[in-house]
Parts: structure tokens; C-alpha cells; sequence
């Protein structure tokens, strides 16, 4: 990691769509330090180390709901305020 991306606030991309993953993630790096995810269950693990500023979250995902996943992570400490911004 470079010093730039230490100062860029970090934001945790969760989609089920590869092709639409990626594009995001592209679209975000130029100012965002980007933890990009295709499965919903993969997030909760990390979430605590990654100790993001924001998530961005698919709506309509098989295993999971984006709903469901927000609701997962505000539950745990730290995270109670985490800003989310929903996509579908």
C-alpha cells in the first residue's frame, strides 16, 4: 500500500455481478481505497480488520439480501453508524 492510498478513506464493495465488481471497483480506486467482495459471508470476517468508511452494498444478492448483510454489520461493534449506500 502507498502512502496516497493510507490517506484515502476505505470502502467495503460487496456484489454478486463479477463484470459490475469490477467496474466499480475501477471506478472507485482513483479516491478510495477498495475491499471488493462477491460473497456476502466473506465480509463479516474481515470487516473488523478492514475497519471501513463506508459500504456499498448489491440489493439483490442469492445468498443474502444487501438489507440483511447492513443489518449484520451495523450489529457489530464499531460499525453501529458505518454509512451504506445501496445498489441494484
Amino acid at each position: 500500500m502507498s502512502e496516497n492510498d493510507a490517506a484515502k478513506p476505505k470502502v467495503v464493495l460487496v456484489d454478486d455481478e463479477m463484470d459490475f465488481l469490477k467496474l466499480m471497483e475501477n471506478w472507485l480506486k482513483p479516491h478510495y481505497e477498495v475491499f471488493a467482495f462477491s460473497d456476502p459471508e466473506a465480509v463479516d470476517e474481515k470487516v473488523g480488520a478492514l475497519a471501513p468508511d463506508a459500504a456499498i452494498l448489491d440489493v439483490h444478492m442469492p445468498a443474502e439480501s444487501g438489507f440483511s448483510l447492513c443489518r449484520r454489520l451495523r450489529a457489530q461493534p464499531g460499525f453501529e453508524a458505518l454509512p451504506v449506500v445501496f445498489l441494484t
